[in-house]
Formats: structure tokens, C-alpha cells, sequence
């Protein structure tokens, strides 16, 4: 009766343990996880959006906050219920040329929150050289998170 009693106890505290683990890994999915704007004409950029779900449990209202240096980004919406997509719109009104960074911070009960880092380039319309005013490059940009490596596990490296 004893072990009976033991093994009993011992399977309530495992279903226990993972009832909370499973509550503990649930998190907030951002995709993609980071946004790249880049303004080279007096034309703001156009929006742009990524889609947000919960992994590990069902998705009920979240918190979306939008914080930049400059205050140039904002989102729609800020506030919903379940999987959905945010729009996420750079304001270049009054903004110089440069770089500028922000995040969008997103959070809801029970689960881990997430973060979209937002990054906005600004570049001036002509630069000046020497007596000439040049339009910018028009050059395709890659940032670190644009690119992927593969290779099969064992395989000789390239060079």
C-alpha cells in the first residue's frame, strides 16, 4: 500500500511539473524578428509588417509598444487578441540623414515576451564633391541578419 501511495505522489508531481513547464514555454513568435528601412528619396518608406503568434499555448491579448530614438516609429495595433499582423510605419518628418534604431516590444500573460528590432536609414539626397552635387548609390545593402550559411555537417570547408 506504501509504494502505491509513493508511486501515486510521484506521478501527481510529475504531471504537476509539467503542467508548469509547459506553461513556461510559452512564447511570443515574432516573424520576421527584425525590420531594415531605408529612405533615399524626400519619400518616407512604405510600411511594412510582421505577423505575431503565441508557441506553447493559445495566444489571447498582448501588448505591442513601439520606442525609437526620435520617436519616428509606430505600429497598428497596439493592443489585440490572438495571432496577427503589425504594421509597423517609420515617420521621417524632421529626421536627418543617418541611422537610427528602435524596437518594438511585445508582451501578453503567460507567455515570454518579444522583441522586433525596427533599424531606419536615412540618406541625403545628393552629396556634395567638390563643386558637384551626386545623387546617392542606388546599391543593393545586405545587414548580418539578410544572410544564411548552410553546409552539410562533415563537409569540407570551402576557400
Amino acid at each position: 500500500m506504501l509504494f502505491r501511495r509513493r508511486l501515486v505522489c510521484a506521478f501527481i508531481t510529475l504531471l504537476c511539473f509539467a503542467a508548469f513547464a509547459a506553461a513556461d514555454d510559452a512564447t511570443l513568435v515574432a516573424t520576421p524578428d527584425s525590420l531594415f528601412f531605408r529612405q533615399l528619396t524626400s519619400t518616407a518608406p512604405a510600411p511594412q509588417n510582421f505577423s505575431l503568434s503565441g508557441k506553447g499555448a493559445t495566444l489571447g491579448s498582448f501588448t505591442a509598444t513601439a520606442t525609437s530614438t526620435g520617436n519616428w516609429l509606430s505600429i497598428s495595433p497596439a493592443n489585440a487578441s490572438g495571432a496577427t499582423t503589425i504594421i509597423v510605419t517609420p515617420n521621417t518628418t524632421g529626421l536627418a540623414p543617418g541611422e537610427y534604431s528602435g524596437n518594438i516590444n511585445i508582451s501578453a500573460t503567460g507567455f515570454r515576451s518579444a522583441t522586433v528590432k525596427v533599424q531606419l536609414q536615412i540618406t541625403p539626397m545628393t552629396i556634395a564633391a567638390g563643386n558637384s552635387l551626386l545623387s546617392p548609390p542606388s546599391v543593393p545593402m545586405l545587414r548580418p541578419g539578410d544572410l544564411e550559411f548552410r553546409t552539410a555537417q562533415g563537409g569540407a570547408a570551402s576557400g
